[in-house]
C-alpha cells in the first residue's frame, strides 16, 4: 500500500496526470481513508485535494524509458518485451512522472494497480524488472540520487504437466514449420530448458550428447540425444540460418506464437496454461 510511516505521522503518495502528490496524516487510518478517497478521486479524473506539487523536475519516465531502451535493450531478443512492461508500469505511474519521484510508495502502487488488473506475480515481477531496469540506468548515469527498494512478489510454483504421446502428435500436426517442429521434438526428446536449447552452440553436440550450459544455476550436464532427436538435429544442420547453432537464429516471441496458435487447435489444450 503507498503509506509510509515517517516518524509519528503517516504519509499518503499517490500518482495523479503523472504528477506525485504526497500528504501527511496523524494516524494510520486516517491516511487509508484519505488514500481511498483520493483513489476514487483519481479514477474519476479529479487530482488529490492536497496542496499543490512542485512541478517535476529533472528525466520524466518517458524519457527514461526511451533511454534504458537505447542503452540496454535496443537489439536485444528481450527488448519488445521488456519495453512493453515499462510501459504497463507508466500507465499506472504517468509517463510525466519525474523518475527522481519514484519511490516505494510509488512501486507499491503498481503492485497494487496489477493485481487490480489481474496479473499473476510472475506477470508482476517481469514489469517490476522493467522498471529495476529503467531505474538502474538513471542512478548508473547520475539522472537520479538513489534507485528504490523493489521487492518481487513471491511466485507460486507450477503443476508438472506432461504431454501424452497423443497429445505430443496433434501438437506437432498443426506446427506449419519444420525448425519449430525440430524444436519441439529436442525440447521433447531431452528435456532440456527452452532458454538452453535457443541458446546452445553446435560445439556443444558432442556425438550422441548435448552439453547443457545451464541457466537457471547448477553446473553443466551431459545429455543423450536419442535418434529422434538426432534427425531433429540433422535437418537443422544443412540450414545456412543456423551457423552458430541449430536454433540461435529464432526468438521467443516467434516460438510462443507458433506454440499458441498449435494449442488453439486442440480444444482441450487451449487454456491450459501449464501446456
Amino acid at each position: 500500500m503507498p503509506i509510509i510511516q515517517r516518524g509519528d505521522s503517516f504519509q499518503v503518495a499517490i500518482t495523479h496526470a503523472g504528477t506525485r502528490y504526497r500528504k501527511s496524516f496523524a494516524s494510520m487510518p486516517e491516511a487509508k481513508r484519505e488514500l481511498t478517497n483520493a483513489l476514487r478521486a483519481s479514477n474519476l479524473g479529479t487530482a488529490p485535494r492536497w496542496n499543490t506539487p512542485a512541478k517535476p523536475v529533472g528525466v520524466t519516465l518517458s524519457d527514461l524509458l526511451l533511454r534504458t531502451t537505447a542503452h540496454r535493450w535496443h537489439g536485444t531478443k528481450g527488448e519488445d518485451s521488456a519495453v512493453a512492461c515499462a510501459e504497463a508500469v507508466l500507465e499506472v505511474l504517468g509517463s510525466n512522472l519525474a523518475a527522481s519521484s519514484v519511490d516505494q510508495a510509488a512501486v507499491a502502487q503498481v503492485v497494487t494497480a496489477l493485481r487490480a488488473k489481474g496479473n499473476a506475480p510472475a506477470t508482476i515481477n517481469r514489469k517490476l524488472a522493467a522498471l529495476s531496469a529503467m531505474l538502474n540506468h538513471a542512478e548508473d548515469t547520475g539522472l537520479i540520487m538513489k534507485k528504490p527498494t523493489i521487492k518481487y512478489l513471491k511466485e507460486p510454483k507450477g503443476r508438472v504437466r506432461f504431454l501424452t504421446e497423443d497429445e505430443e502428435s496433434v501438437l506437432l500436426s498443426h506446427i506449419s514449420t519444420g525448425w519449430m517442429r525440430d524444436f519441439l521434438i529436442v525440447l521433447v526428446e531431452t528435456g532440456v530448458r527452452r532458454g538452453e536449447l535457443l541458446a546452445a552452440k553446435w560445439s556443444q553436440f558432442q556425438g550422441p550428447t548435448i552439453s547443457v550450459q545451464p541457466t537457471k544455476g547448477g553446473s553443466r550436464r551431459s545429455i543423450p540425444l536419442t535418434t529422434r532427436a538426432q534427425a531433429a538435429l540433422e535437418r537443422r544442420s544443412y540450414s545456412p540460418d543456423y551457423p552458430e547453432g541449430p536454433f540461435c537464429a529464432l526468438s521467443p516471441s516467434s516460438i510462443n506464437l507458433q506454440w499458441n496458435e498449435a494449442k488453439a487447435k486442440v480444444p482441450h489444450l487451449a487454456n491450459d496454461k501449464e501446456v
